[in-house]
């Protein structure tokens, strides 16, 4: 993650720097206004793929957490009768791997630029 952060910082110009303080900014807000905006637009994607990567690496380990999850609702509903919270872990974590999915196809891609997890 942090390497996506770097590599959006370096891929702004020093030119950017440059036209900041030819218009007066000081070093803080050329970083806010500027520096900023563009690196994180430009990492954007990166950091998108890491998460949906580490949600499919970790696909192993959620099976095993889904069966977990619903020894542990069904154990919660025989005990108490109380269906909310079994509920509640269940539609948590669907929505957790379903959001990361339509995350990721949302966001714009640029024309000719490879996509490594397919659409």
């Amino acid at each position: 993650m942090a390497e996506a952060f770097r590599s959006g910082f370096d891929s702004v110009g020093a030119i950017q720097w440059e036209s900041a303080q030819s218009l007066g900014m000081t070093r803080v807000n050329a970083m806010a206004h500027v520096i900023v905006p563009q690196a994180l637009s430009r990492s954007v994607a990166a950091l998108v793929a890491n998460v949906v990567f580490l949600i499919k690496e970790t696909s192993v380990v959620s099976v095993v957490a889904l069966n977990d999850l619903v020894y542990v609702a069904r154990e919660k509903i025989g005990n108490d009768y109380d269906t909310t919270e079994a509920l509640f872990l269940l539609v948590a974590f669907s929505h957790r791997h379903h959001s990361a999915g339509l995350a990721r196809r949302r966001l714009p891609r640029k024309e000719g630029a490879p996509c490594e997890f397919g659409n």
